[in-house]
């Protein structure tokens, strides 16, 4: 009998006790992109990868290499891209331009990445 009404107690505050319109707005854009996108509407921070690690994307699907400092790259993040484009030089500039990096082609398929204030102090050696 204790058992029946632990029971019915239950049903009532999980089933009946819980009003429709409770819980979050589902009607936003915002939730439905992310629910089409397979994301989860609680994930609110942004994934970011080390810098090196977005590099490495580049060089397998364009071929190239890129030579720095490892220590140069520390610290840095970014967003990834879900797709590449087909555009090198476009992918390059995106993931360098938040930082203070500078590049230089070696060859056709070797890139140095510099600081852009190590390449300031040495024009000012130049010039002293």
């Amino acid at each position: 009998m204790i058992r029946k009404i632990q029971i019915i107690v239950f049903l009532f505050l999980f089933l009946g006790g819980i009003p429709l319109d409770y819980g979050q707005d589902l009607s936003s854009q915002w939730v439905q992109s992310l629910l089409i996108e397979n994301k989860s509407p609680d994930t609110h921070t942004i994934q970011k990868i080390q810098l090196p690690v977005a590099l490495k994307r580049l060089e397998r699907k364009f071929r190239v290499s890129f030579i720095y400092k490892s220590s140069l790259l520390d610290d840095m993040y970014v967003v990834p891209e879900a797709k590449l484009s087909d555009n090198f030089g476009q992918e390059l500039l995106k993931l360098l331009a938040p930082f203070p990096l500078t590049y230089e082609q070696l060859n056709n398929r070797t890139i140095i990445i510099n600081s852009t204030f190590a390449v300031e102090s040495q024009g000012d050696k130049e010039i002293v």
